[in-house]
């Protein structure tokens, strides 16, 4: 697997914006948001199937319409924590979710893809492959980036799970994860700021 391209991806796709994930107002009136905030939008035609706001946590999961929630193949996680509970930085915050695979695959490989400053934030992105999920029988791949903001900690996790494979050799393609990498890339965080602009406007 071409792993120097997926970096070289991350080096030159810079960050564009997507249109602002979670606003349903149940009419056409837009939604205005000022303050600290993610710039982000599931894929067209995804669905949302699990949701948790409140005053320390927030996440909402995504997988492709026609998948099930209960044995989905694909999912796309937002997940924001206040940022004074967490105190690492943004590989060391990766590492955690390295960690955890080793407990529970039978083989891991770990690559750390991207590390940085992302809209003057501090961010990371690991591509994360598991041979064998021992409690789920199947191989997972994920590529996870994280971004540091000044109010809230920002975990984006992409991950299909697949067959059982070896090490090197699993079947997911090339460029498929070079997909992946380009739809992270447009992912970040901003406040209005001088210091962090809004950019607005650039599509999915």
């Amino acid at each position: 697997m071409p792993f120097a391209l997926l970096l070289l991806l991350f080096l030159v796709t810079g960050c564009a914006t997507t249109t602002e994930d979670n606003q349903e107002t149940g009419d056409d009136t837009p939604v205005v948001e000022t303050g600290e905030r993610l710039i982000a939008s599931p894929p067209a035609n995804w669905q949302r199937v699990y949701q948790v706001n409140n005053q320390t946590l927030r996440l909402s999961d995504f997988i492709p319409s026609g998948e099930e929630p209960s044995n989905w193949k694909t999912k796309l996680s937002f997940e924001s924590h206040l940022a004074d509970q967490i105190e690492i930085d943004p590989l060391d915050l990766l590492k955690i979710d390295a960690d955890s695979a080793q407990k529970n695959c039978r083989a891991t490989q770990q690559f750390n893809i991207y590390a940085g400053y992302e809209n003057n934030y501090e961010a990371a992105v690991q591509l994360l492959l598991c041979s064998e999920n021992i409690n789920r029988e199947m191989g997972e791949i994920a590529l996870i980036k994280a971004i540091r903001g000044n109010e809230h900690y920002y975990v984006i996790r992409l991950i299909r799970r697949i067959p059982p494979f070896q090490p090197g050799e699993h079947e997911l393609e090339d460029e498929e994860i070079a997909a992946w990498s380009r739809y992270l890339s447009r992912i970040y965080v901003c406040d209005d700021s001088d210091t962090h602009p809004c950019k607005g406007g650039a599509e999915n």
